[in-house]
Parts: C-alpha cells; sequence; structure tokens
C-alpha cells in the first residue's frame, strides 16, 4: 500500500483509488496503526472527493473483515438505513423486521444507537425489552429460534473504537456514516437498504454488486426519506441476477393512500417509540404507519427471494400482522436474547 500521504495527496486532487487500495487504508485504520491526524486528513479528503462506489465496497470490505461473524446469518436479511433523511419518523425499518420474520423470513437486523435520528434502532428495542447486547453466540441462537436477531453494531465492530475519538473531534459526517448497511456482521446476501438521496442511491447499489450481495434493493422516497415512503412515490434501484433496475414504488399500487408526513412521526424518546412499535405490531395502529411498516416488511420479504413480487409480498407482510406472528416474534426476541449463550 502506498504512503497514506501519498494517498491523501490524491484524494486532495480529485483522483479515485482503487478497492484494494481502499481497503488497505480502512484496515489499518481499524487496527489504529494510523495516526489522528492521518485519519482525519484521509477520511476528510475522501469526503470533500466524494466516494466512489468502489471506494465504499473497499471501506466495506475492510469493515467486515474486522466483524465479529455469527452463524446462519447468510440466509437471512437485513433492513436498514443510511440515516441522515432527518425527518424524525418511528422506526420503520425495525418494525418491518418483525413483520418480514413472521412471514417466516430470517432477520439478522443490524443497528446501532442513535445517531442522526431521536432514536436509534437499538435504542428502540432496549425499550421494547430486548437484550441488544448480545454476544456472536446468543445473537445467532436468536437467529436460529427465534428467526430475528439484533446484531449491535459497536460490539461486532469492535474495532471502530480505534477511530471513535476522531470521528467525535471531527464533528462531521464521514463514509462510516453510510457503511453501516453494507457491512452486516451475518454477512447477509440479501438486503433492503434505505438511503435519503438519488446520488447516494446509485453509489450503494454499486458497492453492494461488488460486494457479491445477491438480491438489494436500495430505496429512497422521493420526500427524502431513506425508507420506502406512503407520502408518495419511492426510488428503487433493484439488484438481481448481478444487474440493476430501475424503477418506483407507488403506495397506491397497494391500496395505501397518501399521507402527510407528520403521520410517520416518532416519540420523543424511546419510550415512546418502542409504545409505537407494540401498537403496530399489536396491529393497534390501522394508519401511516401500519401501512409503513408493511411496505418495507414487504420489500424484505421480496428481496429474501419468499415471493415472487411485491404485491404477494405485501399480502405476505399483511397475513404477518393480523395473524399475530409479527408481535411473536418481538416476544420470542425479547425472551431468547435474555438467554446468554457465550
Amino acid at each position: 500500500m502506498p504512503e497514506i500521504s501519498n494517498l491523501i495527496e490524491q484524494l486532495a486532487a480529485g483522483k479515485n483509488l482503487n478497492r484494494k487500495t481502499v481497503a488497505g487504508v480502512f484496515r489499518t485504520i481499524m487496527d489504529g496503526a494510523l495516526t489522528p491526524a492521518q485519519t482525519a486528513s484521509f477520511l476528510t479528503a475522501l469526503r470533500i472527493k466524494g466516494e466512489t462506489a468502489e471506494e465504499l465496497a473497499g471501506a466495506a470490505e475492510a469493515m467486515i473483515s474486522r466483524a465479529r461473524a455469527i452463524k446462519g446469518g447468510k440466509g437471512a436479511v437485513d433492513l436498514c438505513g443510511t440515516g441522515g433523511d432527518s425527518k424524525g419518523s418511528f422506526n420503520i425499518s425495525t418494525t418491518a423486521s418483525f413483520i418480514a420474520a413472521g412471514a417466516d423470513v430470517p432477520v439478522a437486523k443490524h443497528g446501532n444507537r442513535s445517531v442522526s435520528s431521536p432514536v436509534g434502532s437499538a435504542d428502540v428495542l432496549e425499550a421494547a425489552g430486548v437484550k441488544i447486547d448480545m454476544d456472536a453466540k446468543t445473537a445467532g441462537h436468536c437467529l436460529e429460534k427465534a428467526g430475528i436477531t439484533f446484531l449491535f453494531a459497536p460490539l461486532f465492530h469492535p474495532s471502530m473504537k480505534n477511530v471513535a475519538q476522531v470521528r467525535k473531534e471531527m464533528g462531521v459526517r464521514t463514509v462510516f456514516n453510510i457503511l453501516g448497511p453494507l457491512v452486516n456482521p451475518a454477512r447477509v446476501k440479501n438486503q433492503l437498504i434505505g438511503v435519503p438521496s438519488r446520488e447516494i442511491m446509485k453509489k450503494i447499489a454499486a458497492a453492494a454488486k461488488g460486494l457479491g450481495l445477491r438480491r438489494c434493493m436500495v430505496v429512497s422516497g422521493k420526500d427524502g426519506m431513506d425508507e420506502i415512503t406512503v407520502t408518495g412515490k419511492t426510488d428503487v434501484l433493484e439488484l438481481k441476477n448481478g444487474s440493476v433496475r430501475q424503477y418506483t414504488i407507488d403506495p397506491s399500487e397497494f391500496g395505501i393512500r397518501k399521507s402527510a408526513a407528520a403521520k410517520l412521526k416518532g416519540g420523543r424518546n424511546s419510550r415512546e417509540n418502542a409504545s409505537i412499535m407494540k401498537a403496530v405490531l399489536y396491529n393497534r395502529e390501522s394508519g401511516a404507519k401500519t401501512d409503513a411498516a408493511l411496505l418495507n416488511a414487504a420489500a424484505a420479504i421480496y428481496v429474501s427471494g419468499k415471493k415472487k413480487n411485491m404485491k404477494s409480498a405485501f399480502e405476505a407482510a399483511k397475513h404477518s400482522l393480523e395473524s399475530g406472528a409479527a408481535m411473536l416474534k418481538l416476544k420470542e426476541l425479547t425472551k431468547f436474547s435474555a438467554n446468554k449463550k457465550g
């Protein structure tokens, strides 16, 4: 690998780096072998230039190589977003995860505490009674027994501690803020990934392809939401069989009425968001929040390969919710997450 100073100069000059080089740099960063100044300079230069899909894939490859793995994850799906949409919505993808799991789709949910939103996936699950700090063995046991598990990012990416202080002192978004969906420790091959802009969409889809994902939907609501939205249409880039196609999802195609963004707002804290999530899962909320959770769950069911199209996947999601299977998955995850296996 070239000297880090030379690479920083190349980035500053607007030159792109290849995947192998970026992977090498990020392994060095994750191992704590660069000085804080070198790390901050590299991350800043990369952001100012703008990360390419190949550079994203290299950084993700390095993070995955340093992550703690769990068994049985390759047959699972993940639903998560990059964050950064500043919409303050309730935890849509986390809620949708239980609906997908209730439709017999194994889910390995990768997440963290709040970064850009009031309540992160880890926060809402903890408030709902899930033991989020599971080790790899316990997380794998949950996936096997409950059909859903939660992978708390700080525990599965311990090497991130070597860059935590630098990121805190920088105080700005870096490539690490958009890598989360690409570095699931379960090495999932089927994903629903939400992003807040079309520009990031294309990069994430290309990086996902480069990382060898089998099926992936990268979605971005036209309202800027990093989920499939119900306020209007959602842009989609779908990776399937090595090719990417572009289309839009219109909620009206599923009998869903357009809703105001305010109808998707979350609570003021994790406890309130947990109550919202449970209201949806208990099928006590018949409005926009349930509609959004169902659409996102349908996408996860679809990319899992269990259903051939979104409409049949949507029906499977509705059955999961209406039959009580979705709520049962939350109860099972709560139970098995407390049973430490390590």
